[in-house]
This record gives structure tokens, sequence and C-alpha cells, in this order.
């Protein structure tokens, strides 16, 4: 009796040792056919590893003319860290890192986290979500040292519900040449998974003091409420 329970014990062992190992080896190149079928050669990984872990290790992503809702994306991504944790339990985590990365026409960071909480095993549950983004410049419109943003990841409807924002040293890149210190704001659900990418419907900002041409221009406790009309924002704009 104890020798057959040691038995299917060894063997179970090196089952998962079996899957363990083919992971290692072979998931590098499942995942490089996967991104190849999605993306053809629009898309090239470099270095792609599959640690110990499991986690998703990638020394940089380069991006040439990719298709993303009829644009087409150039640029790079380096230092893509995937980790995955709790597996086994009732909530896993998904951890996702990136270094200094810069996309043609959107934009460039230094460094992003995100972290997603998993309610449930499975994608039908919402997902919380917790994204900071170090050093953030918008392609021709601004760029802030630190952006935390957390919201609600519903993936049933495809949409980014409950979300807040906080930004640390904002700066205009354009001619009005703006700046705060620090702003926080909301915003209404975001359907990310349409054919288009909307964007949502209203937007509300928190601003203690914002600045034009070099303080030529300064607002105080400033509010600004936005709301989208056929295809149009109208715009609220408050200040003591």
């Amino acid at each position: 009796m104890f020798a057959r329970l040691l038995r299917v014990i060894l063997y179970l062992i090196l089952f998962v040792c079996a899957i363990w190992g083919s992971v290692l080896v072979g998931g590098p190149s499942v995942l490089k056919f996967i991104v190849t079928k999605a993306y053809g050669d629009s898309v090239t990984l470099y270095n792609l590893k599959v640690s110990p872990k499991l986690d998703i290790l990638v020394s940089r992503i380069k991006i040439d003319d990719a298709q993303f809702n009829g644009n087409l994306i150039n640029g790079s991504i380096t230092s893509l860290e995937i980790g995955l944790k709790g597996l086994v339990a009732i909530n896993p985590v998904v951890d996702i890192a990136i270094g200094p990365s810069q996309l043609d026409k959107v934009g460039s960071i230094r460094r992003a986290e995100a972290s997603l909480y998993f309610l449930e095993r499975d994608l039908s549950s919402d997902v919380i979500v917790e994204l900071d983004l170090i050093e953030l410049t918008g392609s021709n419109f601004l760029k802030s040292e630190h952006v935390a943003i957390r919201g609600v990841l519903d993936f049933r409807n495809g949409a980014l519900a409950d979300t807040n924002f906080k930004a640390r040293n904002v700066e205009g890149i354009t001619d009005a040449n703006f700046s705060s210190p620090f702003f926080q704001g909301s915003l209404s659900n975001w359907y990310f998974l349409n054919d288009e990418m909307a964007v949502p419907e209203n937007i509300a900002l928190e601003i203690p003091k914002l600045t034009f041409f070099n303080e030529t221009v300064v607002f105080k406790d400033a509010s600004i409420r936005s709301k989208l009309s056929d295809e149009f924002y109208n715009v609220e704009f408050s200040s003591k």
C-alpha cells in the first residue's frame, strides 16, 4: 500500500516537472508563434525567456507599422516583465512592468508598472487594476513626473469602470505652456473593446493650482467637468 502511494506521488512529481520543463523550454517558441500569427513581421520580440517562476521576460519589443484601430504604430518597448502570482489561489494576480519605451505619435515613458487583481479565476469576473506611469510624455500635449490610475476592468462588457487618477508635476508642451504641481480626477466607463476605441463620455478634474504662460495667468482651486455630446465635449470650467 505504501509502495503504491509512493509510486503515485513520484509519478505526480515527474508529471509536474515535465510540464514545468516543457513550459520553460517551449514557452518562448509558443509565445513568438502567437505574436507572429497576430501581427506578422510588424512586432519582433528580442531575448524572450520564461523564468523558473514562470515569469515572462522580454528585453525589447520592436514595432514596425503595426495596425491598431486603423492607425500604423512604430516604436519600441524595453524590459517587459510579466509575473503571475497565486495561480492556485482564489484571487490570482498579474504584475506587468516595462522600462524606457517610446511609440511614434503616442509618446514615451521611463517606466510603467501595472497590477491586475482577479476577483475570480476566470475572465468573466471584474479585475481591479492599479497602474503607475513614471515620467510620461504624451506626444505634442503634456508630460508628467508620475501618474497613478486605479480602476476596474469589466471584460464582459469591454469597459474600464470606476476609474480615478492622480498626476504629479504636470507640464504642457503646447504653446500655452501650462503647468500644475498636482491634479486628480475621474472617468466614466471607457469601452475599449469597441471596433473604434471610444473615449469616456464624462471626465472630471480637480486642480489646486493651474498656471499658463510661466505663471502670467494663474487659476486656483480649479474644477473642470466635461461631457461628450455628438462627438464633441461640452466643457464647464470653474475657479476661485
